[in-house]
């Protein structure tokens, strides 16, 4: 079992993986005052496109979580992890808290070559690095279901859940655009 699920959503979760506000989609744009700053910081707007490949908007995941640094400071202290949808629906199925590739590498934060969170950069901008999940490959097994998920989808306790793909990057394989 697998997911495809959108990019760029933000879910703060607890230590029991439970939800501390509803999610922050990938239309949401409230982080648009953060997205300028981190372009000032990277030295401006195109210095930072030539670094990431376009610049950050408002809808990105590293201005988000500034965001809610900034404007829910307890909601952000009480944060176990930040998840994304895909991150959020592996750790309901399997108990598991972990991302994968193609979601973390739009974060902002992510280390195209060396494929792992950039410590440099989380430190950079000020974020705690324990809150962001383990990371796997989209074809990585990222546990099995546990007894109460497999009752809830009607499928057998132990079945493998597959890591699985953004919506882009899986479209991207889908259609044959990838060597």
């Amino acid at each position: 079992m697998t997911f495809s699920t959108q990019m760029l959503g933000v879910v703060p979760v607890d230590v029991e993986g439970q939800p501390l506000r509803p999610g922050i989609i990938w239309l949401d744009g409230r982080a648009g005052k953060q997205a300028q700053q981190v372009m000032r910081k990277i030295l401006g707007p195109k210095v930072f496109a030539m670094i990431v490949g376009a610049e950050a908007t408002g809808k990105d995941v590293l201005p988000k979580l500034l965001w809610l640094k900034e404007n829910e400071e307890q909601l952000f202290a009480r944060t176990s992890k930040f998840l994304d949808v895909n991150g959020y629906l592996i750790h309901r199925s399997t108990g598991n808290m972990e991302a994968d590739w193609s979601a973390a590498s739009v974060t902002g934060l992510f280390d195209l070559k060396k494929k792992r969170w950039s410590d440099f950069l989380i430190r950079f901008f000020g974020l705690p690095r324990e809150k962001f999940p383990e990371l796997r490959r989209s074809t990585d097994e990222a546990g099995r279901l546990t007894q109460e998920s497999a009752g809830a989808f009607g499928l057998l306790e132990g079945t493998p859940v597959i890591c699985g793909a953004a919506t882009a990057p899986a479209a991207a394989v889908g259609s044959g655009a990838v060597d």
